[in-house]
């Protein structure tokens, strides 16, 4: 067993205000879609504004009322509220790890023991994970001291990452890959499963009033949220970011009042609506993931949770409840709150439900649900594809296969055909129902991106 320890039990005095409100919960999520066993969250200073505003789901905390003492204090008061093989120890200033290192460190410490350290080009750094035979020694250690101060002496293995985020500390809020109150919205978004876009500002020409590194997050509404340019580039950029969201694909734009050189894999748009200058614009959209719903905690369900997280589906394993955001629910309890799951699971709409159990069990408890007058027709049993599966493993495999096959199988949903218009002075698609900027001449209605437009067009058809 291995057990996560996230230390965040720090003052933030460089930060200005609580930075655990904006780094921890990124993290929570992150560990809780990766192998570790159990998380452990160690507060300390603004605890009570920590506990109320963060999601915990499944992880523990402990007080540590030492914190003051520095990071030794934390460690220690995290070491005695677990009972396992290893710690990993987290740090709360550390939000971009993601599941995929934790668990490489986990498949790493689970090959060789003792104590394994993440690297990124060469550089150490953060988590760790320290076998249970030094946790003695760790509880000697006193101060600001991170448990490193003891390696010395023992079988140190580094690990190369390919995940900046094991090197990448958050102490300022310029620190911040994106606006502190951005990063705060992502955090937010990702947290309730809402689908967004990203818009990043790579390079800017003047006289454009965008520099590099300017960030919006772009909703499927079409709300945009930060800052990427002026009328015309906004319009385009939240176009582009919704057909990005759709296609699931991102996007490269260069806005331009010049052609520019064809680059593959670029989207040029030409810009007459504005001084000048030039915009390059990455959109990355960001959906959620499939939601894996296990209920069970048998060696089919172990083993079909450690098969989705590869497989990069959202997870989650319950006694009992089903949420109602589950895209795929496999119930395997062997015998444990069947009926109540299952009934649960039909309530949702999940397009895949299935039942783990014998043939005669199986038939006893649709049974019981069809008395209770539950529609059945959903409930897939036995689960799985037809594969000659025997063991755990390899029943969890038939069941991952078949949820991947009609997962791939569904059929795209078909776009809302949206009447358009050209701009008449830029050329650019102007969306005729939202349109804001428009006039009628000689009987004829003209649609334009931005007001600068619409007055160019008036000017030039002055009686």
């Amino acid at each position: 067993m291995i057990s996560s320890i996230v230390l965040a039990a720090g003052q933030s005095t460089r930060f200005g205000r609580p930075k655990q409100l904006v780094t921890l919960q990124p993290i929570l999520d992150n560990l809780a879609q990766s192998k570790i066993d159990e998380i452990v969250v160690v507060l300390g200073a603004h605890a009570d504004e920590i506990r109320e505003r963060i999601q915990f789901g499944k992880a523990r905390t402990v007080i540590n009322p030492d914190y003051a003492n520095g990071m030794s204090t934390s460690i220690q008061a995290g070491l005695r509220a677990i009972d396992a093989d290893a710690a990993m120890i987290v740090l709360a200033d550390q939000p971009f790890v993601t599941p995929r290192t934790f668990d490489a460190l986990i498949d790493e410490y689970r090959l060789r023991r003792g104590v394994i350290i993440p690297t990124f080009n060469g550089v150490r750094g953060n988590p760790v994970i320290v076998d249970r035979s030094l946790f003695a020694e760790m509880m000697t250690i006193r101060g600001d001291t991170g448990c490193r101060s003891i390696f010395g002496e023992h079988a140190v293995h580094l690990l190369p990452v390919d995940d900046r985020g094991v090197v990448q500390d958050i102490d300022t809020p310029a620190d911040m890959p994106v606006a502190d109150d951005l990063l705060e919205t992502i955090v937010d978004l990702r947290r309730r499963r809402q689908p967004f876009a990203v818009a990043t500002v790579v390079r800017a020409e003047r006289p454009t009033s965008s520099k590099p590194g300017d960030k919006a997050i772009i909703a499927p509404d079409g709300t945009l949220n930060g800052w990427i340019g002026g009328s015309c580039a906004h319009d385009i950029v939240v176009r582009n970011a919704l057909e990005a969201l759709d296609e699931g694909i991102p996007r490269f734009l260069t806005l331009s009042t010049q052609e520019e050189p064809k680059r593959q894999g670029v989207i040029d748009v030409p810009m007459q609506c504005y001084s000048g200058g030039v915009l390059d614009v990455f959109i990355e959209p960001n959906l959620p993931r499939p939601h894996m719903v296990i209920v069970g905690h048998e060696s089919v369900a172990r083993a079909l949770a450690e098969f989705s997280r590869t497989l990069q589906f959202h997870v989650t394993v319950s006694d009992d409840t089903i949420p109602p955001d589950a895209s795929f629910v496999v119930v395997a309890t062997h015998g444990r709150n069947d009926e109540e799951a299952l009934e649960q699971a039909v309530k949702t709409d999940a397009p895949y439900i299935a039942l783990v159990a014998s043939p005669k069990r199986a038939n006893t408890i649709l049974q019981i649900l069809r008395d209770r007058g539950v529609d059945v027709s959903r409930i897939k049993s036995p689960a799985g594809l037809d594969i000659g599966a025997q063991g755990a493993e390899e029943i969890a495999l038939s069941i991952v296969a078949e949820i991947v096959q009609q997962r791939r199988a569904q059929k795209a949903p078909e776009k809302t055909v949206v009447e358009e218009a050209i701009d008449p002075i830029c050329n650019m698609t102007v969306e005729i129902a939202t349109a804001k900027f428009t006039t009628e001449r000689d009987g004829r209605r003209y649609y334009f991106c931005c007001a600068h437009c619409l007055r160019t067009f008036e000017k030039a058809h002055v009686a």
